[in-house]
Parts: C-alpha cells; sequence; structure tokens
C-alpha cells in the first residue's frame, strides 16, 4: 500500500510539472482520500482503541 501511495505522489508532482492542474488536484485529491482511509484504522489499531 506505501508504493501505491508513493506512485500516487509521484504521478500527481509529473502532472504538475507538465501544467495539467485539473489532472494534479484529482490525484492529489485521491491520495489524501486514500492516506486517511488507510491509516486512521491504523491508527486506531494502534493506540488500541476499540470501536
Amino acid at each position: 500500500m506505501t508504493a501505491l501511495f508513493f506512485i500516487l505522489l509521484l504521478v500527481t508532482f509529473i502532472a504538475i510539472f507538465k501544467k495539467k492542474y485539473q489532472t494534479s488536484l484529482k490525484l492529489y485529491g485521491l491520495f489524501v482520500v486514500l492516506w486517511i482511509a488507510f491509516f486512521i484504522p491504523h491508527l486506531i489499531r494502534t493506540i488500541n482503541i476499540q470501536l
């Protein structure tokens, strides 16, 4: 999953450098959503909070 995040950020920065701002904003939004969806449950398990 970490490799997916790295690749997604890499593609986002490539889109920024090619001046495709609309695409880069969508990719960055996707990165943020995936990051939140992956790391928040991981953080909850680490802290041992049971919902």
